[in-house]
């Protein structure tokens, strides 16, 4: 594990990343305890400096996927029910890991898309809150997320709308009256009648 982790830090070429890459993706599915201590630093760093390699930027994100499973993975005890949890908060820690999530929704292929909806609706099922509250001061963050209900693939529409907007539906209810505050313009009014 540490040597992989090795070649994914400090490897020059591509080629070596993406392999040792792709061999944390596998381990991750059985060994995601110790690939998310040793290695979850190193896959978020691979997906802000290689973003431009699909290949590998989906191996990360599908690592990191496994990682912060909110739901026991094959062969694993009840006793790790709350690994997911606890290696959000690790990587929340740094808000800026968000930010990186964010803009990797600029990459259109499907295979980032999908793993990366996947991942920020583990990070939303784990740490609500604080993901909603990361969320609502990144620049487009909500506009990012919505964005994606536009997209031209039905699984990416179904999973957004299936599970981040129905994860995160008070975060847009307080982006509509941040957006109604900013505007000047008052927000719908509902009676109350008994």
């Amino acid at each position: 594990m540490e040597r992989l982790v090795d070649r994914l830090q400090s490897s020059t070429l591509l080629e070596d990343r993406r392999d040792a890459c792709r061999a944390l993706r596998s381990l991750s599915k059985k060994y995601r305890v110790e690939v998310g201590a040793q290695g979850m630093d190193s896959l978020i760093n691979c997906l802000a400096v290689d973003k431009t390699d699909v290949e590998i930027t989906s191996y990360a994100l599908e690592a990191l996927l496994s990682i912060t499973s909110p739901e026991l993975l094959e062969d694993e005890e009840e006793s790790m029910s709350n690994v997911g949890k606890q290696f959000t908060e690790i990587f929340i820690k740094k808000s800026e890991n968000v930010g990186i999530l964010l803009a990797t929704l600029e990459e259109y292929d499907f295979r980032i898309r999908l793993p990366l909806v996947r991942l920020i609706t583990n990070l939303l099922i784990n740490r609500p809150r604080e993901i909603q509250d990361i969320l609502l001061v990144s620049p487009m963050g909500v506009s990012k997320l919505m964005d994606l209900l536009s997209d031209s693939r039905e699984v990416v529409r179904n999973d957004v709308s299936s599970r981040i907007v129905l994860a995160n539906y008070r975060m847009i209810g307080h982006s509509i009256m941040c957006a109604f505050d900013i505007t000047g313009l008052a927000p719908p009014h509902r009676s109350h009648q008994e």
